[in-house]
């Protein structure tokens, strides 16, 4: 009698696992289709992605460069007597539009 019992209870057991497992299956399958649909979304929308974010921080980071260089160009040329053709060159040289990644799209560095 105690033998069936323990035999029920190892086969509730395993039911038991066996729908555990089934379970975290079924929602690592849903945590992934509503992280792909987000993303989606998102994309649909227009809104910045964490790439798109990271391009855009490296184009600020590479216009802040080419400002740097040509404050100190500025500052060298007022010095040294050229002030007048530093003065013709625009004072930053901004990253094309077409060199940084949309909101939509990826990066393309």
């Amino acid at each position: 009698d105690l033998a069936k019992i323990e035999s029920a209870v190892d086969r509730i057991a395993g039911v038991v696992n066996d729908v555990t497992s089934q379970r975290r299956g079924h929602v690592e399958e849903l945590r992934e289709a509503v992280r792909d649909e987000v993303q989606r979304q998102m994309s649909t929308l227009g809104l910045a992605t964490k790439d798109n974010l990271v391009s855009l921080k490296r184009a600020i980071r590479d216009d802040l460069t080419a400002l740097e260089d040509r404050l100190r160009t500025e500052i060298t040329a007022s010095t040294s007597g050229e002030e007048e053709s530093a003065r013709n060159e625009p004072l930053v040289r901004a990253t094309s539009p077409q060199q940084r990644a949309s909101y939509g799209e990826p990066p393309t560095d």
